[in-house]
């Protein structure tokens, strides 16, 4: 796991100025950065404390995992909403009414059948106390069900080898955290000053103090 670390503000931040050096950007363009991959699930940001606290920025192999199939899955569900919004894939189509362009299910529409009409009639309210009473007629929209459904086909054979790769990275066996190492301590990514009072190099074990 690659370890990021700066320490906590108001002090200058060790994280933002080596990035910031490295990609020639401002420090708080990258502070945003960080954040926004933090809210998008690709960072995780811990912290440790001696008498100062300490940030670490890093990333988190199942965190990733959780990520990708909670997207691929989000996908394929409004890939099927699509689908049974335009009647479903090879169906009959929607029921359409001619005078307001209301849509509806079949199953919704089967109540408004007028006997003396001889017609399904919508029922759709465009202002109080006015009823459209527009005929509702079926839509064919089978071509474009069929056109979003292949594009779910598509879309599921592009990322499948990805799929099949996270399912199994999920049945590996994963390192331990990062910065809890014993041999290994997360005062070991922090660039210490000799005179830094936190400086492990300082203290009476050169342990880390939480």
């Amino acid at each position: 796991h690659p370890i990021l670390p700066a320490p906590a503000t108001p002090a200058p931040s060790m994280l933002d100025s080596a990035l910031a050096s490295k990609l020639q950007l401002p420090p708080s363009q990258v502070r945003n950065m960080l954040a926004k991959m933090q809210a998008a699930g690709l960072l995780r940001k811990e912290t440790r404390k001696r008498r100062k606290e300490y940030f670490f920025w890093f990333v988190d192999p199942q965190m990733i995992l959780d990520l990708f199939h909670y997207t691929f899955n989000t996908v394929l569900e409004r890939f099927d909403a699509k689908i049974n919004a335009e009647g479903g894939a090879g169906g009959d189509g929607i029921i359409v009414c001619e005078r307001c362009d209301t849509t509806m299910a079949t199953v919704d529409a089967v109540r408004l059948f007028d006997d003396d009409l001889g017609e399904f009639i919508c029922d759709r309210e465009p202002a109080r106390g006015i009823v459209c009473r527009g005929v509702l007629r079926t839509r064919d929209t089978s071509a474009q069900a069929d056109g979003v459904h292949a594009q779910k086909e598509n879309f599921v054979s592009q990322l499948m080898p990805l799929v099949q790769l996270a399912s199994t990275c999920a049945t590996l066996a994963y390192p331990i955290h990062p910065l809890d190492h014993p041999d290994d301590p997360w005062t070991s990514y922090v660039d210490w000053a000799p005179d830094d009072p936190d400086n492990p190099a300082n203290s009476a074990d050169g342990a880390p103090a939480g």
